[in-house]
């Protein structure tokens, strides 16, 4: 077994912060890291919280030692992505790590690009005519809006 590297896994607890904000955004969470520094461990937090952190890449986080007040003090200095990752972490003091706040997504109804006509004849004596035009549209349409959705109306005896 020459040249081999032993890499060992060790529980790190942490908390997600947004900045500026006075509650954290998440209970503590523990996460098995082999990272040996802070760069790396930002990267297995990123990994770990996608849905909270699609809007920040990983370079952008701060993490602050174990036992550091939410919301973090002014004039608190954040780890340095070279230092060793600390293990002294636990669930009641967790590292901290602070992300940019997330924007708020914009609330006015989306606008449509454009609307498309067609016309079934007998479609309502059809079987499955109605998800088939669905499934027509979703493909060759792409993304649609939530709200508006795809409407398939009848027209008497067409769709």
């Amino acid at each position: 077994l020459k040249d081999s590297v032993c890499i060992t896994m060790s529980s790190v607890w942490m908390q997600l912060c947004y900045e500026g904000e006075n509650e954290p955004a998440t209970q503590s969470f523990m996460i098995k890291s082999n990272a040996d520094n802070v760069s790396l461990l930002k990267d297995e937090i990123h990994a770990k919280n996608p849905r909270r952190l699609m809007h920040v890449d990983a370079g952008d986080l701060s993490v602050y030692a174990s036992g550091t007040a939410v919301p973090v003090p002014k004039d608190a200095i954040s780890l340095n992505s070279w230092d060793i990752v600390p293990r002294e972490s636990t669930g009641p003091l967790p590292l901290i790590v602070v992300a940019p706040k997330p924007e708020q997504q914009n609330q006015q109804q989306p606008e449509s690009a454009y609307v498309v006509t067609a016309i079934v004849r007998g479609a309502k004596q059809s079987n499955g005519a109605r998800g088939n035009v669905y499934k027509f549209l979703e493909r060759h349409l792409g993304l649609y809006s939530d709200e508006e959705g795809i409407q398939i109306l009848y027209n008497g005896g067409d769709l």
